[in-house]
């Protein structure tokens, strides 16, 4: 094997490659697999995989002779960027030459033959990207990331008509949006850390997207990215969902002057990131204590027209407060123990139910 490639052509693709290997629990599945062809001029494929979710990249490159071999990845991703621009990749017996200007580095290789079959099946639909990566973003911070909860671990993917919902919670908080994607057959629950490998794929273009099995694939001309689903059921949210969109009680505050206090008030409250809530006729009180710092308070005006009071995690606020984009938010609420509503004014396709913390007794 012997090609040449840009090293602005070469690291996107292994940045994610490393990526994905880094997670890998078989030592095999920690390498990237290179093949080049001549058959298939200017280009040479990059492919990861840690048996959840696989990566197939094209790069732009000139290749000499066909071959393909297996390397660590992390090594190599650090090697690529710290060389030139320019690279030529050739391989003799175990080994991997690199080199370019007065640089040379030789790295032992694997057999091809021992790295994972994966199968890229393509096809099916297709659908907006950007509008794929808004509701990926939208709804993947909040699920959960405690291995006990795998169910809670997955975006729920949900066929509404012609419409797709994303779900996903971590049971102190659920976020919900939905979009005129028509692309699912079926419901179904896919990683969210494995969604968040998309980024890049889904920008700027129609992506395609085809499920089959358990492998829900997608793809772009130069890249294609297979994930697993999770074998689990994802829990009954739309009693919680419905209750909260029923609420009466209704605040609509400025997103970036509470998103701007809410961070600085945080800054001195303890590892429960809890802040209390003040409301009153026109205006928001924001407190935080900490026993060991002091504390911290802010007002802020509100369009509000009720008084209550309650505890709040400010980071969930915050997370929540900074993947919308309208100017103002509504926070609704029906007393002091319930769950809090939050979506952006004039808008009702993205809905975020957060549950209020104890206050202590305050």
């Amino acid at each position: 094997m012997k090609f040449i490639a840009k090293k602005q052509d070469i690291l996107p693709a292994l940045e994610k490659c490393s990526r994905i290997a880094k997670r890998a629990h078989m030592s095999i599945c920690q390498n990237v697999l290179i093949k080049a062809d001549v058959a298939l001029v200017g280009r040479v494929e990059f492919v990861a995989s840690d048996l959840q979710i696989s990566l197939n990249r094209n790069i732009s490159a000139e290749v000499a002779n066909t071959g393909e071999t297996v390397v660590n990845a992390e090594k190599l991703y650090k090697i690529i960027k710290e060389m030139p621009e320019e690279i030529i990749f050739s391989t003799r017996e175990d080994v991997l030459d690199i080199l370019s200007d007065n640089t040379q580095f030789e790295l032992f290789t694997i057999s091809p033959e021992e790295f994972p079959k994966v199968n890229f099946n393509i096809g099916g639909k297709s659908c907006d990207g950007d509008l794929l990566w808004e509701m990926i973003t939208k709804v993947s911070y909040v699920a959960s990331n405690n291995d006990y909860r795998e169910a809670l671990m997955g975006v729920l993917w949900e066929k509404r008509d012609r419409n797709l919902r994303m779900v996903a919670s971590d049971g102190h908080r659920l976020a919900v949006i939905e979009k005129g994607i028509d692309i699912l057959e079926e419901n179904i629950i896919l990683p969210a850390k494995d969604l968040m490998l998309l980024k890049g794929t889904l920008h700027g273009t129609n992506i395609g997207f085809k499920y089959s099995g358990n492998q829900a694939v997608f793809y772009n001309d130069n890249e294609t990215i297979s994930i697993r689903t999770l074998d689990f059921e994802f829990p009954d949210y739309n009693l919680i969902l419905n209750q909260a969109k029923e609420y009466e009680r209704k605040v609509i505050v400025n997103r970036e002057r509470f998103l701007k206090a809410l961070k600085r008030i945080s800054l001195v409250t303890n590892e429960s990131k809890t802040v209390k809530l003040v409301f009153t006729q026109g205006k928001v009180f924001i407190t935080g204590n900490n026993p060991i710092y002091g504390k911290g308070d802010e007002e802020v005006k509100v369009n509000c027209n009720t008084e209550i009071t309650f505890g709040m995690n400010a980071q969930y606020l915050i997370e929540t407060l900074t993947v919308m984009e309208s100017e103002n938010v509504i926070l609704s609420f029906k007393d002091e123990e319930s769950s809090v509503l939050v979506y952006e004014e004039g808008k009702d396709d993205y809905n975020v139910v957060i549950m209020p913390v104890s206050l202590g007794g305050e």
